[in-house]
């Protein structure tokens, strides 16, 4: 009977056998993938499977480097009609019969060939010196290669020029070949003609219209009344003017003309400025007919009509400040004192007021704030008129009266108020018993 303990054995021989195939097969796929992406070593090559290209022979035909003795020289080398090429051909026993010109044309180039051997240096003569290799290619150039089927013709070698028959012959400069310039076109050549020089104008008789126009410049001016409108620049074209008529005196007909225009040009701007000055004035003076009208109604106590007329002429003059101040105190004494105290703070706020108007004006805001117990505001507002107007006493007797009011307000009620008494001077018996001020405090 087959025991739990035996089940045990064997799931644990199972696990075993299973684990030692799984370390088998990981084993053998390790060494597969070592032989097939391990580096080739030169021992390798004989037996590797894949097959290798296999070199094609070439024939290569060494020089024979040439030796001369101490008293031989150099012969020549032989020029290619004296030597004939000799071309080695591959034989080969399978191949087919190659005609010898493909041959040539299927070999490569001799490197070797045209290259003279140096001479062999004396003794004692140091190291032989290296000998250049011939000159590589250019990079870049592309070469021509034969389509398919074409045989390409066989390489010329190059030619050996020997010692005794070269030439040499002082470098001369590269020949720069000469460029033709085209001849310019054909234009017409226009020759000088002799003219009689261009005679130089009469200045005078230019400079004389310009005075007269300059003369009827000013005479216009003074018809607009421009020296009492616009007084700077008519003052300018007048003394211009004068600097015309001093260079028309010394025949100075250039300086002249220049001057003349220059004034006229002057006259004529304080005559435009003059109109202008003149059609606002004009306009001031029709509105300021509501202003004395106004008046004449407040004089005879007819207020709402007057503030009528007060305010047409502000909606046309809205900056005059006297007469915006004069329409607010007509407004605070006969008609509303809060739209007087209201035109009062826009009156503050324009120009051209004059410091004895501001002070009346903040003398005004501290009466109102006096009014309505704010002793602090109208202290503030009496100290501002005070600063615009010092030599005003009643400023100052207001201020005093403010803060000798607020003091009794900060007091506390039923506590007597005691005015101090004058100082005496020292030395002056205050009563009859013959006390001396000595025990009052100095």
């Amino acid at each position: 009977m087959i025991t739990k303990r035996d089940r045990t054995r064997g799931g644990i021989l199972v696990q075993a056998l299973v684990g030692l195939l799984l370390g088998l097969l990981i084993t053998a796929g390790v060494l597969v993938f070592g032989e097939r992406f391990a580096p080739e070593r030169p021992g390798s090559r004989a037996t590797s499977s894949s097959p290798r290209p296999t070199p094609t022979p070439t024939w290569t035909e060494e020089p024979t480097p040439f030796e001369p003795t101490a008293t031989d020289t150099p012969e020549p080398s032989p020029t290619p009609t004296e030597t004939e090429t000799e071309t080695p051909v591959a034989t080969d026993t399978q191949a087919p019969l190659v005609p010898e010109s493909q041959a040539m044309a299927l070999l490569p180039p001799n490197p070797l060939e045209g290259v003279v051997a140096p001479p062999k240096p004396p003794a004692g003569a140091g190291p032989p010196q290296p000998v250049s290799p011939p000159e590589a290619e250019a990079p870049g150039v592309v070469q021509e290669t034969a389509p398919p089927g074409v045989v390409p013709p066989a390489p010329e070698a190059p030619v050996a020029i020997p010692e005794s028959e070269t030439v040499s012959a002082p470098p001369t400069a590269p020949e720069t070949e000469a460029v033709s310039v085209p001849p310019p076109a054909s234009e017409p050549v226009i020759q000088p003609i002799e003219t009689a020089p261009t005679p130089t104008p009469d200045l005078a008789p230019l400079a004389a219209k310009a005075m007269e126009r300059a003369n009827a410049a000013q005479d216009y001016a003074d018809s607009q009344q421009a020296s009492r409108y616009s007084p700077v620049q008519y003052q300018e074209g007048q003394r211009v003017y004068g600097l015309a008529m001093e260079a028309m005196r010394n025949e100075r007909h250039r300086a002249a003309l220049e001057r003349f225009r220059e004034s006229a040009s002057a006259f004529l701007d304080s005559a435009s400025m003059s109109v202008r000055m003149r059609s606002t004035e004009e306009l001031r003076a029709k509105a300021f007919a509501k202003v004395l009208e106004a008046r004449n109604l407040a004089s005879r106590r007819q207020y709402q009509q007057a503030d009528v007329l007060y305010q047409q002429y502000l909606r046309e003059a809205p900056s005059d400040a006297q007469i915006s101040l004069e329409y607010a105190e007509m407004l605070m004494d006969r008609l509303s004192f809060a739209r007087g105290y209201q035109q009062l703070r826009k009156t503050l706020e324009l120009p051209g007021l004059l410091p004895v108007q501001r002070a009346r004006i903040h003398a005004r805001f501290a009466d109102a704030y006096h009014r309505s117990g704010d002793l602090e505001g109208a202290i503030r507002e009496v100290s501002l008129s005070l600063q615009h107007d010092p030599e005003n006493p009643n400023y100052a007797n207001q201020l005093n009266q403010y803060r000798m009011e607020l003091a009794q307000r900060r007091r506390p009620s039923g506590q007597q108020v005691t005015r101090p008494a004058p100082r005496p001077r020292p030395g002056v018996i205050e009563d009859l018993t013959g006390m001396l001020l000595e025990r009052i405090a100095p």
